[in-house]
Formats: C-alpha cells, structure tokens, sequence
C-alpha cells in the first residue's frame, strides 16, 4: 500500500524480522534499537517527489484554474498584472528594432518569457516545473486573445488613456486583417487552451512517475 508516496510494508515485514530474531531474552535498549531498525527498513519513499510538486492535487487545481480562464475572457488575477508588465516591458524592449515591432513587442514578450522559463526547466529536466510553467504560457495566450479581439470595438481600457494607440488595431491595420480579429483570437485562445490541457496533462504524468518509479536512493538497512 501507498501513502503518499510512501511505501509501508510494517506489518509483513516486522514479522520477517522478528522470525530472524534468536530466541532468548534482549536488554530494553537492543529492543528499542530493533524496533527502529524494523521502521527505518518498512517505512521508506518509493522516491522523492520533485521540489517544485507542492501536492498531489496541483494537476485538479491547474485545470480549474485553465477552465476559469477560458470560461471568463475578462478574468483578472496576479498573473495577469505581471503579464501585463511584461507587455509593457516589451514595447521597451523592442524600441531599438522600431515599427511595427515596437508595438507588436509587447504581446510578442508576453509570450515569449513564459515559453523560455518552460524552456529553462525542460532543459533542466524538471517537467513537472515546465508543466506548471506552461499553464502561464496559456495565460498569457488568452491575454493575447482578448486584446486582438479588441481591435475594432476597443472596449479595453488602456494604460494612458484614450490617446493611447491600441496594439492590434495598428497591427491589423497594416496586415490588412482587421476584419478577422475576432478569428485570429478564436484561433489565438485555442493555442492558449491547449497550452493548459499540456500542463495539466504534464503534471499528470510528472506526479505520477515520480510516484510509482523505484526509488534509487540505497535504503539502510540495520541489523
């Protein structure tokens, strides 16, 4: 049986080694040492759970979190203030290379950012924090979404005022495809969903390797 990550096996195996145990009588303290032995062999991990898997329930709470999201475009939390800036950071960023990727820069670095620490860990080899980092990506994606999907109608409100140039307005203009921003965001919150359907499936499967693969720490055994 598992718990938590945790192999018990007491019963069966406490048995096993007080057969082993030579008949005749033992002093309290080669007692107690015996039964600490037989603890420390019976209750060991199967193996460590990655630093970055705070529980076992992060998939469930992701893919809450993923749901809300696409369920309601106008959602706002944390996340979405440091998305925002990051978007900002961006027209910064980008100013050097001038128009029009010092007004796409801004959507472009908000994506950019979670894909590279997606990118960091995965090269690292910790799925489970690229996994998690991915549910960002999907974030940032339905920020994009609903930004593009403002383009002609310009409900949103801007940082600087009603004198500000919205981004995707300018854009498709040029592109000549303002008549299909609300395609482009369908198709743009698409991405962002599937990015929460792979980090949430990541983290599945993440948890669950780290579960049920042998431990490959050496377990001390006491006589």
């Amino acid at each position: 049986m598992k718990v938590a990550g945790i192999q018990v096996k007491l019963w069966t195996e406490t048995l096993r080694l007080l057969k082993a145990v030579p008949p005749g009588g033992r002093s309290r303290g080669e007692k107690i040492r015996r039964r600490k032995s037989i603890v420390f062999v019976t209750c060991r991990p199967t193996r460590r759970l990655p630093a970055t898997c705070p529980a076992s329930w992060s998939p469930l709470e992701l893919g809450v979190y993923g749901f809300v999201r696409l369920r309601n475009s106008g959602h706002w939390d944390l996340l979405d203030d440091v998305n925002l800036a990051v978007h900002e950071a961006g027209h910064l960023f980008f100013q050097p290379l001038g128009d029009p990727l010092v007004v796409l820069g801004g959507s472009l670095l908000q994506v950019i950012v979670p894909l590279a620490f997606v990118a960091c860990f995965f090269v690292r080899h910790d799925r489970f924090a690229a996994s998690v980092v991915t549910a960002w990506f999907g974030a940032s994606m339905c920020n994009v979404a609903l930004y593009i999907g403002d383009a002609r109608a310009q409900e949103l409100p801007l940082l600087g005022g009603e004198n500000v140039i919205h981004d995707w307005w300018y854009l498709l203009i040029e592109w000549d495809l303002l008549s299909h921003d609300l395609a482009i965001a369908r198709w743009v919150r698409m991405a962002g969903a599937l990015a929460f359907v792979v980090s949430v499936t990541g983290c599945v499967l993440s948890a669950k390797e780290a579960v049920e693969a042998p431990s490959a720490d050496p377990v001390r055994r006491n006589a």
